[in-house]
């Protein structure tokens, strides 16, 4: 966004946060922050405890789990979901259609009703709770629900991960080169996996494992627990000709064997940025620090909301930011940044008409994608140790 585009005349109330385009230029809940939704079908659930369209917060209990019956992905996720530890999940319930192609219409639900991914789009004002990763299990490819998630995760400042439904690589990187792939909140996932004998969507998988880590750190290269792949993926250090590698290139995550159990292999998301763009945003922690930094800087400038813009409370909203920024800093989560009031958008007549900019910049660090490693030969190091050989021999 260009730096004239930052007064919003359309925002009556509220706090907008907005990252700039520019060379120059502890207030937490993650427990709040980190929520995972899901949406699909649970044929036999309970319709009181499940009604469809309706975000539903759950924890994992047995009563819970039991209540969403055996069939259709929602039961699908909570078998492996909390077979290891209970944590709060959102639930959208949508019909099952005549066929996949019915059900991904429920799935994308109509916005004036308030149905399908709208309906976990307003999860908030039910639960008060935001998913800030958003799945459909196994249907997520159909590329209505790619656009779908994608509006969604756009509002919600959330990322989604999108199974690919192919049966071999190359049907996969195709399918990743839609239009529809082209964001930077969609993570295309392929292939499923097996666990226990049966085939398991692949962005389940991926979603309990963003549960694991902190929001700024990258899920490659990291244990997965599954028996193995649907379909067979080959990957060999520094080939970018093999499967896992050319999978990766055009953001699909996938999984390998490390030689004693399967590791998650990539940590793009499928955009691709052109021109000026900036070419960290391919990178899924990237776009995930930059959400978990806006969240919370707009919880440090709250407390400003509907107060004088008085120097007391200013002082104190730059303060809280800077604590904000300066915590990142000092858990390693950033390298740097700071914040400061701007007069190139802070003026009287601005503060009049009841608005205020605070600015900030940072850095994201570098994670290790490709790595080089160089070797020469050097003969220096046989001739000395041919010489201290023969000197010795001399003595």
């Amino acid at each position: 966004m260009s730096n004239n585009n930052i007064i919003d005349t359309s925002l009556a109330y509220g706090i907008k946060t907005v990252r700039v385009e520019s060379d120059t230029k502890q207030i937490t809940d993650f427990n709040r922050w980190s929520i995972t939704g899901v949406i699909g079908t649970a044929d036999g659930a309970d319709a009181d405890k499940y009604p469809l369209n309706t975000p539903v917060l759950l924890y994992g209990e047995a009563a819970e789990v039991e209540a969403l019956g055996s069939a259709g992905m929602l039961s699908v996720y909570a078998k492996h979901a909390f077979k290891a530890k209970k944590k709060p999940t959102l639930f959208v319930r949508v019909e099952k259609g005549a066929d996949d192609a019915a059900t991904a219409v429920n799935i994308v639900g109509d916005a004036a009703a308030g149905t399908g991914l709208h309906a976990m789009i307003n999860a908030q004002s039910v639960t008060g709770f935001s998913p800030r990763t958003i799945i459909a299990p196994k249907l997520s490819g159909d590329m209505q629900v790619v656009q779908a998630l994608s509006e969604a995760a756009d509002r919600l400042g959330a990322h989604a991960y999108v199974d690919i439904n192919e049966n071999n690589d190359s049907a996969a990187i195709t399918a990743a080169g839609n239009d529809a792939m082209n964001h930077k909140r969609i993570n295309p996932v392929w292939p499923p996996v097996i666990i226990d004998s049966e085939e398991v969507p692949k962005s389940i998988i991926d979603s309990l494992l963003d549960d694991e880590i902190q929001f700024h750190e990258s899920t490659s290269n990291r244990p997965i627990n599954i028996d193995g792949l649907a379909f067979p993926v080959d990957f060999f250090e520094g080939d970018s000709t093999c499967t896992a590698n050319k999978l990766l290139q055009v953001g699909i995550t996938t999984a390998i064997h490390s030689g004693s159990q399967y590791v998650s292999h990539g940590m793009r998301n499928s955009y691709q940025p052109s021109g000026d763009d900036d070419k960290q945003d391919k990178y899924r922690h990237a776009v995930r620090i930059d959400d978990a930094l806006q969240f919370l800087q707009t919880q440090a400038v709250k407390p400003l909301q509907a107060r004088k813009l008085n120097r007391a409370n200013v002082d104190n909203a730059l303060i809280n930011v800077e604590n904000v920024i300066n915590g990142m800093v000092s858990r390693d989560e950033l390298p740097g940044g700071r914040v400061w009031l701007d007069d190139e958008y802070n003026s009287a007549a601005s503060w009049a008409d009841n608005q205020i900019v605070f600015s900030t910049d940072y850095a994201i660090h570098g994670y290790g994608e490709t790595i080089y490693v160089t070797s020469q030969r050097n003969t220096v190091y046989l001739s000395n140790y041919v010489n201290q050989i023969l000197g010795a021999s001399d003595e």
